[in-house]
């Protein structure tokens, strides 16, 4: 059974990702694998399919979502 997303920030995640690829296509993602990390007192959503981290978005003050060119190595670890 798939986990059911939990926090609106992880929707968000979803929801920007899919409209960044808008006309093309996009590996598939692991919900059970994706999710919300902290690392070194940031909030992050990671967004991953089965073998890989596809997207990281961090989550701002403000609550606004910066999709990541470079994130931390250990939020590939988590």
């Amino acid at each position: 059974m798939a986990r059911r997303i939990e926090r609106d920030e992880e929707q968000r995640a979803y929801a920007a990702y899919f409209r960044f690829a808008k006309g093309h296509p996009v590996d598939q993602l692991t919900a059970a694998l994706s999710g919300m990390a902290k690392h070194k007192g940031l909030e992050y959503v990671v967004l991953r399919d089965g073998s890989r981290t596809l997207a990281v978005y961090r989550i701002k003050n403000d609550g606004h979502l910066h999709r990541l060119k470079r994130w931390p190595a250990a939020l590939d670890k988590d």
